[in-house]
């Protein structure tokens, strides 16, 4: 005997919205908490590439078939810039960098200490969500211990620099790998000083 199962489940279905409000719930989405506008740090200026990429958009229709080709021929446009004309984006960009950086220590300054509970709640409450929160580093705090091989790459970086990023660290990596176990000791040496003087620091900070 033949029994609607499937038009009954769908029949459940249709009057669950209704359940769900008798019970008091909206949506089950979860509402990422406010942030106070005194908390919220200012932004960071985009760079000059970004910059020639939205002036290069404006008043063009979009469509998501037509942005990934669009976007191809806008960096083709702007490797075909000359040195000048790049100028122009990348003075830009230095200049409302010089302002963020203004901007951006004057917010560290007007933060009291009740104010970092409260983003640390905030950005616990977002990062619960998936969602990212911009870090915010207080410039009182103690510098981070560095590893040994940190150390080590600061202290080859000069040496090894080229006009390509990686391939300066490939070749200091590479060195890396090479140095006697003497040298290697060496700078886990210099690393453990650098964590003890942070352990130091980070109690003095905390009890402050």
């Amino acid at each position: 005997m033949f029994r609607p199962t499937h038009a009954i489940r769908t029949t459940s279905m249709l009057f669950r919205p209704t359940a769900i409000l008798q019970r008091g719930y909206t949506s089950r989405k979860k509402v990422t908490p406010p942030i106070d506008e005194k908390l919220t740090p200012p932004k960071r200026p985009i760079s000059a590439y970004l910059r020639f990429h939205r002036d290069n958009l404006l008043n063009r229709p979009v469509s998501k078939n037509t942005v990934t080709d669009l976007s191809k021929r806008i960096g083709e446009k702007w490797n075909s810039l000359s040195d000048a004309e790049k100028k122009v984006y990348q003075d830009a960009e230095k200049e409302e960098y010089q302002e963020y950086l203004v901007k951006y220590k004057n917010f560290i300054d007007s933060l009291s200490p009740e104010d970092y509970l409260k983003l640390a709640q905030v950005r616990k409450a977002w990062k619960a969500q998936g969602k990212s929160f911009p870090k915010l580093k207080d410039p009182n705090a103690p510098r981070k211990p560095s590893t040994s091989y940190g150390i080590f790459l600061q202290e080859k970086y000069t040496k090894y620099k080229t006009d390509k990023s990686t391939e300066t660290f490939r070749r200091i990596a590479q060195e890396w790998r090479q140095i006697s176990d003497a040298d290697r000791k060496h700078y886990e040496d210099l690393a453990a000083a650098d964590r003890a003087r942070y352990d130091q620091e980070i109690r003095e900070y905390k009890f402050n």
